[in-house]
């Protein structure tokens, strides 16, 4: 898996390399990146402006806990190494109460605590969630998104298959085969 720059980085550098536009300028306001998700809170973790890597989703804040772990084993990756992102916290609180209908997907996305991390059973109830966001941890604690342990992609905030996109192509008259 090979790592890709943060597009709004390359589109910022873009604009101003070809146009002469700087677009924190243009707008006014620094860049920034806050990652959440609909299973979780809005925002997980935050990199602010004038923070080390700006294409980074940032550290965790709010008093949030978040492990990068091997999707196979939830051994803890060592730093640049990609590996899922977890998220702790309480169902129906800060991480959804669950899929609809779907009991054995979400005991699926619940996880134990990863091997190796100090996690004390939570009186409180707090679970590691799997986001299926593949992360890598910097050097200096900053999580950069990666790409999806799965075939899901948002498109304006929906969950759309890439499997249902392909599909869908290979029944479109004219197409004799599709690929991803």
């Amino acid at each position: 898996m090979q790592y890709q720059p943060d597009h709004h980085r390359r589109i910022n550098n873009e604009l101003h390399h070809y146009l002469g536009l700087d677009l924190e300028r243009l707008c006014g306001v620094a860049q920034r990146q806050l990652y959440g998700m609909t299973e979780t809170v809005a925002a997980v973790t935050v990199n602010p402006p004038g923070a080390g890597d700006p294409g980074a989703i940032g550290l965790p804040f709010g008093g949030r806990s978040t492990a990068v772990v091997d999707p196979a084993t939830a051994v803890p990756v060592p730093d640049d190494a990609p590996g899922i992102l977890l998220v702790r916290g309480r169902r129906g609180v800060d991480l959804f109460a669950g899929y609809v209908d779907d009991p054995a997907l979400t005991a699926d996305a619940f996880a134990t605590a990863p091997v190796g991390v100090d996690c004390p059973p939570d009186p409180d109830g707090e679970e590691w969630f799997r986001t299926g966001d593949l992360v890598r941890r910097t050097a200096y604690g900053q999580l950069v998104f990666v790409g999806r342990v799965d075939d899901v992609i948002k498109v304006a905030g929906e969950n759309v298959s890439l499997a249902e996109i392909e599909s869908a192509v290979a029944e479109a008259p004219g197409v004799l085969e599709s690929r991803r």
